[in-house]
């Protein structure tokens, strides 16, 4: 994060009874500057490439970076969309998260 120019802060909630954890980067910029937006585009994007070696992918998707991962990842894509489409099959839920229509 520090490369990027954002301060090192994470949040880290234990869930499972502390078997698991999520942990979530804490992002501040400011958004009326475009390069902040460029910045955390670029962060997701290199801290996406690590993570995918180690087994990770992100829960809550960027379509414009974790599209790519998710494709890669082939099982994982297709059982999200086969849920999506189990729950929501008329695509009208919350249209472009999960990068889904």
């Amino acid at each position: 994060m520090e490369k990027y120019g954002f301060p090192p802060v994470i949040w880290i909630a234990s869930i499972e009874r502390c078997r698991q954890a999520i942990c979530m980067p804490i992002v501040c910029f400011d958004s009326t500057q475009e390069e902040g937006f460029e910045k955390v585009q670029a962060l997701n994007q290199e801290t996406t490439e690590y993570n995918l070696k180690h087994g990770w992918l992100n829960y809550r998707p960027d379509p414009f970076i974790h599209i790519q991962a998710f494709y890669q990842s082939g099982m994982y894509w297709k059982y999200l969309r086969a849920i999506k489409k189990l729950l929501d099959p008329n695509m009208v839920m919350h249209p472009g998260r999960l990068a889904l229509p």
